[in-house]
């Protein structure tokens, strides 16, 4: 159980400055799951399913824990969370102690529900499948709305719209009044329209004493001038239809049919801030806007969103300026401050933001949350492999498939995302964080990053053919290939192109996946599907060729690992009032001249703060999450009001390794906050050591041999081997005899065994190696390859410190490169090592 709702007090000052919401920022809190990424979809009372409605009132978010588009599961039922439980963005939150172990602004518990009888029942109630029913059961609750004291909720299978009349207070209170049905326990089609039925009802509004309903699949919105009283009551005011009777649609079949200011097609929301009248009208891919309540039947809008004119209805209109901040692809909510207008545009995974509510057709949006730009649509990223810094952010902090409806309290933005079975609160900043502030310290850049995967077997004269922004490379098969020579043989002709310079964009390379090309963008911080690829083979042909995807992805702000070093950028200042580097031989503080720095509402360790930047340390507890979110709080020495900045997104990888590399601009040694000296080192390691690498392919009865001073150890390759069980199994040999002059390890990622000499050097040195394999009875040829990189043991040097003109390094010496973001950490033999968070690790090498 998490801990009991408590109000939080802020100072004043904080909410007298202009704050500011900015593109792509990420989300500060989440209601519905235990993390941001979680996803779980086990209803309880901190879980909710696909919600699809929101709405905020004296300090409870509502959540309809429902929705139509394919979000699940449906858990029919409304949830009442308190909001005043999540502690304010000037608030400390390492002063709290622990909320949830893996997301400390996540996870609140609803404190009452309506629907069900108590927090995990789910069943569905009444409509057209014969269910047992009570007054108060639901079936697929979409919308809800509050004005502090009356609730409503749309019923959406049941064709009704259920009303209290005053705020709910008891689990699966019963509601007072029943419209578009005779009464609770009875159900009727819709079959007549009249002024008292709707049809799968999906937004509701209460304003100023009246009562909207967007009467969904009636294509209409209907108006009670008062709060109904009675069962039934039938509507004053009907919009989109010329009466209460009629039920016009367009043709069937007809694509972005014509419209007009009086019609609607699927309305979905309807709202109003007391002034204005805004409808979300899906169908017609468009927000309607009235600068005054409706007084008489079919009253035209006045201004719209998303079309250029009242008559066309085209998703994302080209007359525009097609997919940008003026288009709308199936808008199903908006909703108005009074000053701005907020709108889900579900079809375009975004919510778009205006700081002043249009006064004419086609207005642009100013801000965008759920994607990066106005010309993205980025909902999740490829799953790549451990080559790849780009993986699944299905659910990141940042993101929204299909957003379906928004609430705002205020200060916060409520996004329902219901594909992730979560509501998302995005909260302004005193200081907004561009897109890419937040980077690995050590790399200071993000590439974008795709791959084509090879299968199939080898057909002579097959083509297969890596087309990367219109650009072709064919290898034509021949007789003898292998995948693996396939594969070379595309990365050759991608970096070869171009008379030797290679393709424009991206760079080829292997990895440790067999039979795959990777590829990675040649320039830095590139837009988003700026690359776009393909992969294709010929007719008929037994090879494939799959591509990641049909743009390389990744690049986007800041992404890290588990223990990653990270920095967060602002060039404009303000993150700090002066600056202070931490005592990196002890414990790191997590507060440093009164800045922090949260992820996931956990205090981080701080190694630097300064007015235009922040170094600090990614939680080594991260590795069960794709996506965090960051913010800098600065509570400021002098006494004046804290100042926030938006919350930024921080992409998770398994690893994403950063190398530190001396400036150029400056003496090549530790300064500041720098975690460690720049710059490449001597090997401290006075033991001479040896590479051995195991490639091709599995073959039982292959015979794997490594020859260490003449002494031969052997392993025999099994059908159930893979050349990492190779490689252990070599090391095994040499390590089991043991062999007198050196120890084996395995060579980290990739399939690799490194001898260590017993003896330092110079006694070390010159043990001769050697790596060879022979073929399983039967075989012409072993599919297994050992390549040893130098014929004997090597090169361990008596320089020491960083490597330079005046101290290079001897050819074949092994150097030492300092990096951040390798991610969970283990030892030479491959085990994990606990690490402490902030702390110096002092255990084993």
């Amino acid at each position: 159980m998490k801990r009991s709702p408590i109000i939080w007090l802020l100072f004043c000052a904080p909410f007298l400055k202009a704050t500011t919401f900015t593109n792509g920022q990420a989300a500060r809190a989440a209601i519905g799951q235990y993390s941001f990424t979680f996803a779980n979809s086990t209803p309880g009372i901190q879980i909710i399913g696909g919600a699809g409605g929101l709405a905020y009132a004296r300090g409870t978010l509502f959540v309809a824990d429902d929705d139509v588009a394919g979000g699940n599961p449906n858990n029919n039922r409304v949830l009442m969370f308190d909001t005043t439980a999540i502690p304010g963005p000037y608030v400390d939150l390492s002063t709290l102690g622990v909320f949830d172990g893996s997301c400390n602004v996540c996870g609140y518990p609803a404190y009452n529900v309506l629907g069900q009888v108590d927090f995990t029942s789910t069943t569905a109630g009444r409509d057209q499948v014969a269910r047992s029913s009570t007054q108060a059961s639901m079936s697929n609750p979409t919308a809800v709305a509050s004005d502090g004291n009356v609730v409503a909720v749309a019923d959406t299978n049941n064709n009704r719209v259920l009303i209290w009349r005053s705020f709910p207070t008891a689990i699966n209170a019963a509601p007072d009044v029943v419209l578009g049905q005779t009464d609770f326990t009875s159900f009727q089609p819709p079959n007549q329209v009249n002024a008292s039925s709707v049809r799968g009802p999906e937004g509701v509004w209460i304003q100023n004493g009246m009562l909207f309903v967007a009467d969904t699949l009636n294509y209409r919105v209907l108006i009670w001038r008062s709060i109904p009283m009675r069962n039934n009551q039938p509507a004053d005011l009907v919009l989109g239809q010329p009466n209460f009777t009629t039920v016009n649609s367009p043709p069937v079949g007809r694509t972005s049919p014509p419209t007009a200011a009086n019609q609607l097609l699927n309305p979905t929301s309807v709202t109003s801030d007391g002034t204005h009248l805004v409808v979300s009208d899906f169908g017609f891919n468009r927000v309607l806007i009235w600068n005054s309540i409706p007084t008489v039947n079919t009253q035209p809008a006045d201004v719209v969103v998303g079309q250029p004119d009242m008559t066309t209805s085209v998703p994302d209109n080209p007359a525009l300026c097609g997919f940008c901040e003026k288009g709308l692809e199936f808008p199903r909510y908006a909703l108005s401050d009074g000053t701005r207008l907020f709108i889900a545009d579900s079809g375009n995974d975004r919510v778009l933001i205006f700081n002043h509510i249009p006064t004419a057709n086609g207005a642009a949006a100013d801000i965008v949350l759920g994607q990066p730009d106005f010309t993205s649509d980025v909902i999740a990223q490829q799953s790549q492999t451990i080559l790849s810094t780009s993986i699944n952010n299905q659910g990141a902090v940042e993101t929204m498939p299909t957003p379906f409806s928004l609430a705002y309290d205020g200060t916060n933005l409520y996004v329902a995302d219901g594909y992730n079975r979560r509501v998302l609160q995005f909260t302004p900043g005193d200081i907004a964080l561009a897109e890419k502030s937040v980077l690995n310290n050590a790399s200071k850049i993000t590439r974008q990053e795709g791959f084509v995967t090879l299968a199939g077997t080898i057909t002579a004269n097959n083509t297969v053919t890596i087309t990367v922004n219109s650009r072709n490379y064919t290898y034509t098969v021949k007789s003898n290939d292998t995948l693996a020579g396939v594969t070379t043989a595309l990365i050759n002709s991608i970096n070869s192109a171009n008379s030797g310079a290679g393709d424009p964009d991206v760079q080829a390379l292997t990895g440790t996946v067999a039979d795959t090309v990777f590829l990675n963008s040649r320039g830095t911080n590139v837009a988003f599907d700026a690359i776009s690829l393909s992969a294709s083979t010929s007719s008929g042909a037994t090879i494939s060729a799959t591509a990641s995807g049909s743009y390389l992805t990744g690049g986007n702000a800041g992404t890290a690992a588990a223990g990653a070093i990270i920095e967060i950028d602002n060039p404009d200042g303000g993150l700090a009032d002066d600056t202070i580097s931490a005592d990196i031989t002890t414990t790191l503080p997590t507060r440093l001249d009164n800045v922090q720095v949260f992820i996931d509402g956990f205090a981080a360790p701080l190694y630097l703060v300064s007015p235009q930047q922040v170094i600090a340390e990614v939680p080594f507890s991260s590795t069960d999450r794709t996506s965090s979110s960051v913010y800098v709080l600065n509570a400021h020495r002098n006494g004046g009001a804290p100042t926030v900045t938006t919350a930024s997104p921080i992409t998770i990888a398994p690893a994403n390794p950063g190398l530190f590399t001396c400036p150029t601009s400056q003496p090549c040694t530790s300064s500041g906050g720098a975690p460690a000296a720049y710059g490449a080192m001597h090997d401290p390691d006075p033991h001479p050591s040896a590479t051995i690498s195991i490639d091709g392919t599995v073959q039982a009865g292959d015979i794997a041999t490594i020859t260490v001073n003449g002494q031969a150890y052997n392993y025999t390759v099994q059908s159930s081997d893979s050349l990492q069980s190779i490689v252990t199994g070599l090391v095994n040999a040499i390590n089991n005899a043991p062999d007198g002059n050196v120890t084996a390890a395995p060579g980290g990622a990739f399939t690799r065994v490194v001898l260590r000499a017993r003896q330092q050097a110079p006694a070390g040195s010159g043990i001769p190696v050697a790596g060879s394999s022979s073929p399983a009875a039967g075989k012409s040829a072993a599919a297994v390859t050992l390549t040893a990189y130098t014929s004997s043991t090597c090169c361990s040097s008596n320089a020491t410190g960083l490597l330079t003109a005046d101290n290079p390094a001897q050819a074949n010496e092994t150097i030492v490169l300092l990096a951040t973001g390798l991610g969970a950490v283990q030892d030479a033999s491959g085990n994990a090592i606990s690490v402490t968070t902030g702390v110096p690790y002092d255990g084993p090498q």
